[in-house]
């Protein structure tokens, strides 16, 4: 079971849930939240993990380790969280706008209206991609 999101292009439509609630607490203090750019970071839920929208974020070299907490819920519960931004202000992961998504001159893949792959590139400040390029 995951809650954990990671930030394709920084911003997560988060869908409803069917999670456990009970037993586990996240205390975000014992996870690196370092950075250096948005991708490195995803969303998480500092409290109780397992009927919470995220409202924090990690680095994702501990999603493994939250997601391994995140299973020993045991309740179920529905819940509908809203469009996340993860980001990555002055070297520490966030939940909010602003901040440095990508790397200025990185290109990503990304796929365009008619199913073929396109690209994008980072912005001159890092905090956004451009349109996705198709030929």
């Amino acid at each position: 079971m995951r809650i954990a999101f990671t930030s394709a292009g920084l911003v997560a439509a988060l869908p409803v849930f069917a999670l456990a609630c009970g037993n586990p607490t996240v205390d975000i203090t014992e996870y690196d939240r370092s950075c250096e750019i948005g991708d490195d970071c995803v969303a998480a839920v500092d409290g109780d993990p397992c009927c919470g929208c995220p409202n924090t974020a990690i680095n994702k070299s501990g999603l493994s380790e939250y997601q391994a907490t995140v299973g020993e819920c045991d309740e179920l519960c529905d819940i509908a969280c809203g469009t996340v931004v993860v980001s990555c202000q002055s070297g520490t992961c966030e939940l909010a706008e602003g901040g440095t998504v990508c790397t200025p001159g990185d290109e990503k893949s990304c796929q365009c209206i008619s199913g073929a792959s396109g690209t994008k590139t980072c912005n001159e400040t890092g905090e956004a991609f451009g349109d996705c390029v198709c030929e």
